[in-house]
């Protein structure tokens, strides 16, 4: 994994000078702007690709995967008390078919049984949240 994400790394980085060509090592002009990029590579990236290797490592990727794409509907929850509303109608079917596919998932359709562990389910809830 961590030769993966070194050569997308390596990539992204020669796209970006490929688009954008010097404009990229602006960031480093300012110390303040170069320290909230080092701390969002190894606090925000890392978080969330470790919790979601753990994620895979304590099930599936297909379930890590579903359980991390849950993330969208925190953002909503975070938009929603910022702005002091209520989720909209499609807000509310993204969130209900989310739920519903990460239950079908996790039960295979029997309400009676849950086929995802606890761990499972605690790495793949906080990948969302690291997300």
């Amino acid at each position: 994994m961590a030769l993966r994400l070194f050569f997308a790394g390596i990539l992204l980085i020669g796209a970006g000078f490929a688009v954008n060509g010097r404009k990229n090592l602006e960031i480093f002009k300012k110390r303040q702007d170069a320290v909230h990029l080092l701390a969002f590579a190894l606090c925000g990236i890392t978080f969330c690709q470790f919790t979601y290797f753990m994620a895979i490592q304590a099930s599936n990727a297909g379930t890590a995967t579903v359980l991390q794409y849950l993330s969208p509907i925190l953002i909503l929850m975070v938009v929603c008390l910022r702005g002091r509303r209520l989720p909209r109608g499609l807000e509310i079917l993204a969130i209900g078919l989310s739920l519903l596919g990460t239950f079908v998932i996790g039960t295979h359709g029997d309400i009676h049984t849950f086929h995802i562990t606890g761990e499972a389910l605690f790495w793949g809830l906080l990948a969302a949240v690291s997300a």
